[in-house]
């Protein structure tokens, strides 16, 4: 199995073991995709995770955007965010992780040009040079990838 925490007995096979997940249809492999979550601003289900007091209206100005990332034991070489469709990226701060299996924090300034709506996505590059993959999947089966998008309203301060 994947993951294990304990070994009580081993069992030799000479095919690949199919765990109680993988008969599920869950990936054998369980390589961890690439993954980066805006945490401040927003109301996202992370930002409620870590306790933090996140909204989704910001008032015009100057505005601080920061969260995490994680690529397994590839590390984080660079994380970007863009509130224009990704038309460009800036790049965000990072702090130097515990080791290269934790989360690195990120921060970053943000200037919006004027009050509206905008979508603040954030995406990161691993310590392989990757960059994290764009297209949005679900968990199921091999784990979720795409970018997040936090819906931010920016109103006259």
């Amino acid at each position: 199995m994947n993951n294990c925490k304990w070994i009580t007995n081993i069992n030799l096979v000479n095919s690949t073991y199919l765990g109680y997940w993988q008969q599920r249809g869950w990936d054998n492999d369980a390589m961890y995709n690439t993954g980066s979550w805006i945490v401040v601003p927003g109301d996202t289900q992370i930002a409620g995770f870590f306790n933090l007091d996140g909204s989704g209206q910001v008032p015009l100005g100057l505005v601080p955007v920061a969260g995490i990332a994680f690529a397994g034991d590839r590390g984080i070489s660079k994380v970007e965010i863009s509130a224009d469709g990704g038309n460009t990226w800036t790049t965000a701060s990072l702090v130097d992780p515990l080791s290269q299996y934790t989360w690195v924090f990120w921060s970053a300034s943000w200037n919006p040009p004027a009050t509206g709506e905008y979508h603040l996505e954030v995406r990161a590059t691993d310590g392989e040079g990757n960059l994290q993959t764009a297209t949005m999947n679900a968990p199921f089966p091999g784990g979720a990838t795409g970018y997040q998008v936090v819906d931010i309203s920016v109103v006259a301060s």
